[in-house]
């Protein structure tokens, strides 16, 4: 007489089923993931660093980031096994992006590489003002004015002088009272 399959062995199979379709699931996303950082490192090549050089670098970048993702999305989330559908999963993914987000997202991407090339910009144009405003002389009467006056509490007793480039301080003596001695 022949036993029938226990009941356990069909609930591990409907899980494995659902756990491979989670699994599928999170591919999908990843692949998306990869298509949005592709637009992203796009935009990026495009206004930022224009050229050969510049682009070789964004992919090259590109690149190292997309397969340390893809190892630690295999570590982590396959399990460390490399499946079909882990792999047709991720490729669908990043078509579903380019195909439907694609469109949409690069405009913002590029704009927003724009306005971060035209901050850079301003704030390079700023610190080249700075130094051309700021002579040697400026500087030197900024630094007299504010080492001069570092202890405020003890104005009486220290006085800074400069020789050259040295900063010398010099303790005062002064009586408290006219019983004391005089502080060295």
């Amino acid at each position: 007489r022949r036993r029938a399959a226990p009941p356990v062995r069909r609930m591990m199979t409907a899980n494995i089923n659902r756990e491979q379709l989670i699994l599928l699931a999170q591919c999908v996303l990843f692949g998306a993931g990869a298509g949005l950082c592709y637009d992203v490192f796009r935009a990026a090549r495009r206004v930022l660093c224009p050229g050969r050089a510049g682009e070789t670098a964004c992919d090259a970048l590109f690149c190292v980031l997309m397969l340390a993702a893809a190892f630690r999305f295999a570590i982590v989330n396959a399990a460390g096994q490399w499946r079909l559908f882990v792999l047709l999963g991720a490729c669908a993914g990043g078509a579903l992006w380019q195909v439907c987000l694609s469109a949409a997202a690069l405009p913002l991407f590029l704009g927003a590489a724009s306005a971060l090339r035209a901050a850079a910009h301003r704030a390079g144009r700023g610190i080249q003002w700075c130094f051309q405003w700021a002579s040697a002389e400026k500087i030197r009467e900024i630094r007299k004015k504010v080492c001069k006056t570092p202890f405020h509490f003890s104005r009486k007793r220290y006085k800074i002088k400069t020789k050259g480039d040295k900063h010398v301080f010099i303790y005062k003596r002064y009586n408290r009272s006219k019983n004391t001695k005089l502080y060295n």
